[in-house]
């Protein structure tokens, strides 16, 4: 075999090898799932933690006093079968890079026999506190807004007779106060967005390897 044509069918499989890890990296699943740590409850105040920080893509425009709510999908039922408890604690949400919201309520949904847009009563929402005299009333939401909520815990200001539910990885996602989804997956970008974010990385790959290739080249 001719040894230049040895060499350039080296080079297009590792130019090959190199789209191929761009595509693989871009074909992620996406994740909108979150770990959250419970603890309390069963006749004392009930805490949850969020680990890390969670950011949502707004997909609907709501005006203020009808979101965000913020949802734990598939937590559990009848933990705040009847109420709606006061939050304190140092999780809050961003809009946009502005200044950091407080959270201040947390329950469930009723069983009215009839669905409450995409909520079940298996989900906890949280939100901040509403009404004229608070200081963090509900601000509503704009199409292509970046929300952010912060890692940390809150705390029920009150007793919850309910035991804590197990802690686990939940997905999460953004409501109105009619229960409809206006977020997107959280956390990680689509696959389309990734892609092209993976195609120079596979240029650069191929690049590289058109002289002799070494991994050593991407290290610092």
């Amino acid at each position: 075999m001719n040894p230049k044509i040895f060499v350039k069918r080296k080079n297009l499989s590792k130019i090959l090898f190199g789209l191929a890890a761009a595509l693989a990296i871009s074909c992620a699943p996406q994740v909108s799932a979150v770990p959250v740590t419970f603890s309390g409850g069963s006749g004392t105040p009930l805490s949850f933690t969020l680990t890390e920080p969670v950011t949502y893509l707004i997909t609907a425009n709501s005006p203020v006093g009808s979101a965000p709510f913020f949802i734990l999908q598939n937590v559990g039922s009848n933990i705040f079968p009847t109420s709606a408890p006061f939050l304190t604690g140092d999780i809050t949400f961003t809009i946009n890079g502005g200044s950091p919201i407080s959270i201040g309520q947390i329950t469930q949904i009723v069983d009215l026999g009839f669905p409450i847009g995409v909520l079940t009563v298996n989900d906890l929402l949280f939100w901040a506190p509403q009404g004229a005299n608070t200081v963090n009333a509900i601000p509503g939401v704009s199409i292509g807004d970046t929300i952010v909520l912060s890692a940390g815990t809150l705390t029920t200001t009150s007793d919850v007779v309910a035991p804590a539910p197990p802690s686990g990885v939940f997905n999460t996602f953004i409501t109105d106060g009619n229960g409809n989804l206006i977020s997107a997956p959280s956390s990680v970008p689509d696959s389309f967005s990734t892609l092209w974010l993976g195609l120079p990385l596979a240029g650069m790959f191929a690049v590289a390897c058109l002289r002799p290739c070494s991994f050593q080249a991407f290290q610092r």
